[in-house]
């Protein structure tokens, strides 16, 4: 594999999924509780992490997907005004994460705050916009599959980040805390916790990318890259499956051979 320690990154995902499943779970859609959901996205995840430095590669080799982009253009990153005709103007700030970078990773970047029932409904829509405006101001003609690809594999990419971020939530809102939260909008997660947004910002990405790699069939998606861009493209063969990679798990611990 090619991401981080195997044995390390299965210990986050099911730690993970404890968070969601068990501690945290009237904030996520009730299938986090299903085994076969759990089982489906401990391999996939597993997966993604063993072709990390492949699909990272992947979304850069082509200069059609590739350009200069604002990597973080949600929307509390943008601002508007009118000007003296009453015209409403537009203007972005936060520029840290400007660069050249893959077009659709910064896309998903874009919308990765915005509600996990607009994205889910709406995602074939903003790609075919975004794929014809960028052709009309001059840009490469892409093929909305491939972005659609690229997406939801970046989402899942998202999801590993906020994986890691969960033992942070944990000390901003304890497991006792949470125990009690019905939903978002309870002020312990909806509100800044020490004048910081990031445990609000955690919960609804995480939910919001578990969301997409259930409802957009990630585990699918992951899947024909690995079986179309890597075995057929790239002439490679598949990697074990990392999911058992083997496991043998005896009393909560977990032993890789």
């Amino acid at each position: 594999p090619t991401g981080e320690n195997p044995a390390a990154c299965r210990s986050k995902l099911v730690f993970a999924t404890r968070f969601m499943a068990e501690t945290a779970a009237a904030l996520f859609p009730p299938y986090v509780c299903e085994e076969s959901f759990q089982r489906r996205w401990l391999d996939a995840m597993t997966k993604l992490n063993a072709y990390s430095a492949e699909l990272r590669y992947w979304k850069m080799k082509d200069a059609d997907y590739v350009a200069l982009g604002h990597g973080n253009l949600n929307t509390d990153n943008a601002y508007f005004w009118r000007d003296r005709l009453g015209t409403l103007e537009c203007g972005i700030f936060d520029f840290g994460g400007f660069g050249v970078s893959s077009l659709p990773h910064n896309l998903w970047w874009m919308l990765n705050m915005a509600e996990a029932d607009q994205v889910v409904a709406n995602l074939d829509t903003y790609i075919e916009a975004f794929v014809n405006r960028y052709e009309v101001h001059g840009g490469p003609r892409l093929t909305p599959d491939v972005v659609k690809m690229m997406i939801i594999i970046t989402a899942m990419q998202n999801c590993m980040v906020m994986v890691a971020a969960i033992p942070n939530s944990l000390k901003m809102c304890s497991a006792k805390e949470f125990a009690t939260i019905k939903d978002r909008h309870d002020p312990r997660v909806a509100e800044n916790v020490d004048g910081k947004s990031t445990l609000r910002s955690c919960i609804h990405v995480l939910n919001g990318t578990i969301r997409l790699f259930e409802e957009l069939h990630g585990a699918e998606v992951l899947e024909e890259w690995i079986q179309e861009v890597y075995v057929k493209q790239w002439g490679c063969f598949a990697k074990e499956n990392m999911a058992t990679y083997n496991i043998v798990e005896q009393e909560g611990t977990t032993r890789w051979g």
